[in-house]
C-alpha cells in the first residue's frame, strides 16, 4: 500500500523542518533568545518561570510541553522507557536499545498448540532517536549528567531547545504563546526526516506489507510514494502534538508532582495558535484512501497512519504474520503491551511475514499511532489463541533495555483516546476485566504458564490511564450490605442475570457463614476493618476490594534492574503468606513449579495490580487479605495510606458439595460442538484449582467459542460455538476461566 505524495508538504510546512545536520548553536553555545540568568531558586514552578525568562519562551508553552512529556515529574532521575530524562524528557540517544519482547522467547505469540509457530527472529537494528539531551547541553553549557539528574537544569535544557526550534522554524522572539506553534510541533521530534520516527523499509527478507503488496521483492527499499507517505505522517504527528500543547494551555492544569512539588498552568481558554499554512499533504485525515488500503481506524483527535502488516505464504506451507477474518469479530479485550523496542523497529517488524503482528503501534515522543491490522483480523501478540481471537493489541514504544521506568503523557493521551474510541465502537467495557495488560493473559495449558510475558509491568499507571479513559477507578458510593444486593454503577461485570437468580436459594447459607467468619475475624482483630474503611458501619461491609495504591506514594521496591532498582511509584502491591513484611511471598505453582516467588520486576507471581478486583478474605491491623491463586494473600493496606478501596461486585465460589473446581486458560466449546472435519480442541485444565470456601471476582460470562483459522485462505475461517458457559474470574495476577456449571454466583 502507498499513498500519493502532496505537492506542497515541505513548502507549506517549512516551519516544521529542522536545520541541516551539523548546524551549530549560536556563538557561546546558547539558544538564540537566551538572556543571562542564574539557576532558578525555589521549587519547580519557579524553575519553569526562570527558564522561560532566560530563554525568552512563554512560560505557558514551556509548562504545556513539559506536561505532555512528563506531567512535570522527575521520576527519580531515571529515564522513560524511550530514553527521555526529567520534566522535559530530554532524550539520550546513546542509551542501549532493547529488542522487541518476543525476541526473548518463552511464549508462542499465536498461542495455539495445534499449530505451533516457530518464530523467526529478524535482524533489525534500532534507529536511534534524536539526541535532545546532548543538544540541550550544547545550548545551555550544562553537563549532560546535570541535565539528567537536576530538574531545574533539565527545564532550562527544554527551554533552550524550544528557543532554538523557534529560531530554526523562522519564528521571531515573542512573548505571545500563539506564536510558538511551530516550535512546539518541532519539539515532538516528529518533523519530516527526524531520526527514529518513520519506517525505512527494512522489513526483513521476503517482507510483504498490505493486501496488494505480494509482488514486492525481497529487501526492496521504500518507494518514493512510501517515503512521502512517512513524511506526511510525521508532519501530521507534529501538528497533533502541537495541537495537544495548545489544548493543554487552553484547559490549564494543576497537580502535585511525584516529588511533592505543586505546579500550576493557568487556563487560557481563548488562546488560538497561529499555525503555518497546511498545504496539501499526502493522505491527510479525511482524504480518500487508495482503494487497496483501509483508512486508519482511529479517532479524529489523534495522529494515525496505516502501515499494513504482512500477509504472505511462506516456504514449507506456513504463512504469516496474522490471520485474516472477513466477518465481524466479537471483541472482548483490548490488550496493552510494552514493545520493549522503538517505534521504528516495531513498524518494520510488523511488515515481516516471518514475524508476528498486532493491531496498533504507539510512539512515545508524540503519541503518533500506526495501524497494522483491521479490527476483524487476528493478530499474534498475546500468547493465547482464545485471547488473540477476541482482542485488539496495542504495542507501546519502549526501547530501553535497562532501567526505563515511565511513559510519556503524550503516549498515554493518544493511547487513551484510541482505546476509548475502539471500546465504544466494538462494545468493550472500560474496566480491568476487558482493558488488560499482556501480563494479565493466562497461559493456555500448564506447560505454557511459566513462559507468559510480563509487560507492560508495574510502571504502567493504570489509575491515571483510566482517568484519561473517562472511567476513573473510584471508591464505590455505597458498600455491599452482606445479604442485600445493591446496584453499583462502577461495576461493569458481564455476569448473566439468570445465574444470579439460580443461586439465590443457595447463597443465603454461604453469606451467613461468610458474615460469621467476617465478624469473628473483625473481633479477633480489634475491629480494625471498620476503621480502615472496609466496613463503614455496624453490619455493613464490602465483599470485594479494588487494588488502588497512590501511584506516586506507592513504592514497593523491586529487584532485577541493572545497577539496582530505585524505589519509584508503581501500580503493584506485594502479596504475603501472613500479615507481615517478613513473611514469604505467596507461591504461584504455575510460574514457579519448584520454587518461590521473587521480588523481581519481571515476576508477577505474588503481585496484585491497580484496578484488579479481589474478594476480601480478612483484615488485620494495617493488612488486608484477598483470595489469590487458591490461598489467602496479605498486602499492606494502612489506614493512613490505603492501597485498596472497598467495592461491590459479583463473586463466584464452588457449588455446595464440590471440594474444588478446575480452571482454564481459554473458554473453548465442548467436543460435540465441532463440525465434521474440524478437530476438537482439548479442554485442558491448568495446574490451579479453586477450593471450596474461597471467592473470586467475576469479570464476564461467555459461551465457549473457537475461531478456526488454519489456512491462508480466509474464506474457510469460521467460529465454532458451544453450549458450555464460562465465567472469567480474577484468580491471580492473570484472569482464568471456570465452568459456570461448577460455581455459584453471589450477586453484587
Amino acid at each position: 500500500m502507498s499513498r500519493l505524495p502532496g505537492i506542497a508538504v515541505l513548502v507549506a510546512l517549512a516551519a516544521l523542518i529542522p536545520a541541516a545536520p551539523g548546524a551549530t548553536a549560536p556563538v557561546g553555545g546558547k539558544a538564540a533568545f537566551a538572556v543571562p540568568g542564574e539557576a532558578a531558586p525555589g521549587g519547580r514552578q519557579a524553575a519553569f518561570a526562570q527558564a522561560a525568562r532566560t530563554y525568552g519562551v512563554p512560560e505557558s508553552v514551556l509548562l504545556a510541553v513539559s506536561y505532555l512529556e512528563s506531567r512535570w515529574d522527575t521520576n527519580g532521575g531515571l529515564p522513560s522507557v524511550s530514553a527521555g530524562y526529567g520534566p522535559m524528557h530530554l532524550v539520550d540517544a546513546g542509551i542501549e536499545p532493547a529488542r522487541h519482547h518476543h525476541y526473548e522467547g518463552g511464549e508462542d505469540p499465536r498461542g495455539d498448540e495445534t499449530r505451533p509457530y516457530p518464530l523467526k527472529i529478524p535482524d533489525t537494528t534500532a534507529v536511534p532517536p534524536e539526541d535532545t539531551l546532548h543538544r540541550a547541553a550544547e545550548l545551555t553549557g550544562l553537563a549532560p549528567d546535570l541535565l539528567r539528574e537536576d530538574p531545574a537544569a533539565n527545564i532550562r535544557g527544554g527551554a533552550a531547545l524550544l528557543a532554538d526550534y523557534q529560531r530554526r522554524v523562522g519564528g521571531k522572539p515573542s512573548t505571545d504563546p500563539a506564536d510558538w506553534y511551530g516550535a512546539a510541533a518541532r519539539y515532538s521530534g516528529s518533523y519530516p526526516g527526524a531520526a527514529g520516527t518513520g519506517t525505512d523499509g527494512d522489513s526483513g527478507p521476503g517482507a510483504v506489507a498490505g493486501p496488494d503488496a505480494d509482488a514486492a521483492g525481497p529487501g526492496e527499499s521504500p518507494s518514493d510514494a512510501e517515503a512521502a507517505d512517512t513524511e506526511a505522517a510525521d508532519t501530521e504527528a507534529a501538528r497533533s502534538f502541537a495541537d495537544e500543547v495548545y489544548a493543554t494551555i487552553r484547559s490549564g492544569a494543576a497537580r502535585v508532582t511525584d516529588d511533592g512539588e505543586r505546579v500550576v498552568l493557568p487556563a487560557m481558554p481563548a488562546l488560538s495558535p497561529r499555525r503555518p499554512p497546511s498545504g496539501r499533504t499526502a493522505q491527510r485525515r479525511g482524504a480518500p484512501a487508495p482503494v487497496s488500503a483501509p483508512a486508519p481506524d482511529c479517532p479524529p483527535t489523534v495522529s494515525c497512519e496505516w502501515i499494513p502488516a504482512a500477509y504472505k505464504q511462506l516456504p514449507g506451507g506456513g504463512y504469516g504474520n496474522h490471520d485474516r477474518y472477513d466477518k465481524p469479530r466479537k471483541i472482548d479485550y483490548i490488550v496493552i503491551h510494552d514493545g520493549e523496542t522503538s517505534y521504528n523497529v516495531m513498524t518494520r517488524l510488523a511488515k515481516n511475514p516471518s514475524y508476528l503482528s498486532w493491531h496498533f503501534t504507539l510512539r512515545s515522543s508524540d503519541g503518533h499511532i500506526a495501524q497494522h491490522l483491521r479490527a476483524n483480523d487476528i493478530g499474534w501478540h498475546a500468547g493465547n489463541w482464545y485471547v488473540n481471537s477476541r482482542s485488539i493489541g496495542l504495542e507501546h514504544e519502549g526501547y530501553l533495555a535497562k532501567g526505563g521506568a515511565w511513559y510519556t503523557e503524550a503516549m498515554y493521551l493518544a493511547s487513551a483516546k484510541l482505546v476509548s474510541y475502539l471500546a465504544k465502537k466494538y462494545d468493550v467495557p472500560l474496566n480491568r476485566a476487558h482493558i488488560i495488560g499482556h501480563d494479565n493473559v493466562p497461559g493456555t495449558t500448564p506447560e505454557t504458564v511459566s513462559g507468559m510475558h510480563e509487560d507492560p509491568g508495574p510502571y504502567w499507571n493504570w489509575s491515571h490511564y483510566f482517568d484519561l479513559l473517562g472511567k476513573p477507578l473510584k471508591v464505590a458510593d455505597s458498600f455491599k450490605l452482606l445479604g442485600t444486593p445493591q446496584k453499583d454503577p462502577e461495576d461493569q461485570g458481564d455476569q448473566q442475570t439468570q445465574e444470579a437468580q439460580e443461586t439465590q436459594g443457595t447463597q443465603k447459607s454461604q453469606e451467613t457463614q461468610e458474615a460469621r467468619g467476617s465478624q469473628k475475624d473483625q473481633e479477633a482483630q480489634g475491629g480494625q476493618g471498620a476503621r480502615s474503611g472496609h466496613a463503614d458501619r455496624e453490619g455493613a461491609a464490602a465483599r470485594s476490594v479494588l487494588i488502588k495504591p497512590d501511584y506516586a506514594l506507592n513504592r514497593p521496591g523491586f529487584t532485577g534492574c541493572t545497577g539496582g532498582c530505585r524505589r519509584l511509584g508503581a501500580t503493584s502491591v506485594w502479596l504475603h503468606t501472613r500479615p507481615s513484611l517478613e513473611a514469604p511471598l505467596v507461591k504461584d505453582i504455575g510460574k514457579h513449579p519448584t520454587g518461590g516467588s521473587s521480588y523481581s520486576v519481571y515476576d508477577h507471581a505474588a503481585r496484585a495490580s491497580t484496578g484488579q478486583r479481589y474478594a476480601l478474605a480478612g483484615r488485620r491491623g494495617d493488612w488486608t487479605a484477598i483470595w489469590y491463586l487458591g490461598q489467602k494473600a496479605w498486602f499492606n493496606d494502612p489506614v493512613a495510606a490505603p492501597t485498596s478501596v472497598p467495592v461491590s461486585g459479583p463473586l463466584v465460589t464452588p457449588k455446595p458439595g464440590l471440594r474444588s473446581v478446575k480452571l482454564y486458560g481459554r473458554a473453548y466449546p465442548e467436543a460435540s460442538a465441532y463440525p465434521r472435519g474440524v478437530p476438537a480442541q482439548a479442554l485442558t485444565p491448568l495446574q490451579y484449582s479453586l477450593p471450596a470456601g474461597q471467592l473470586y471476582s467475576l469479570g464476564l460470562t461467555t459461551r465457549g467459542a473457537y475461531l478456526r483459522t488454519a489456512t491462508f485462505d480466509p474464506s474457510s475461517h469460521r467460529v465454532i460455538r458451544g453450549d458450555i458457559r464460562y465465567h472469567q474470574i480474577q484468580f491471580g495476577h492473570r484472569f482464568m476461566f471456570v465452568r459456570a456449571s461448577d460455581v455459584q454466583v453471589l450477586p453484587k
